[in-house]
């Protein structure tokens, strides 16, 4: 193995080591803002974004998240009877494909 390729692992590494922390703090600031009346969707959105480039970053496309995602939707909505979250996770299914 070459100097460059372990260069390039070593930054591909530190990089996704990098999106963690940024995930771990997303996750504090999100409860830190819900306990003291924050900007709860901005740091939701952080939460998101954190999750969608690390994905990325170990080789799972936005797609591929979003169909696992509604597919494990679906399966929580047919294990439960219907209820108001079930109808929420019926929106989120409908949003991930892309039937809004």
């Amino acid at each position: 193995m070459s100097i460059n390729s372990n260069v390039d692992i070593l930054k591909k590494i530190a990089e996704i080591e990098r999106l963690k922390c940024g995930l771990l703090s997303s996750v504090s600031a999100f409860f830190e803002d819900s306990l003291n009346g924050g900007h709860v969707a901005d740091s939701m959105c952080d939460v998101l974004q954190n999750c969608y480039l690390l994905a990325a970053q170990q080789g799972v496309s936005f797609e591929s998240l979003n169909k696992r995602t509604a597919e494990r939707l679906r399966v929580g909505i047919l294990e439960n009877d219907v209820n108001e979250a079930d109808r929420t996770k019926q929106e989120l299914v409908r949003h991930l494909e892309g039937r809004y």
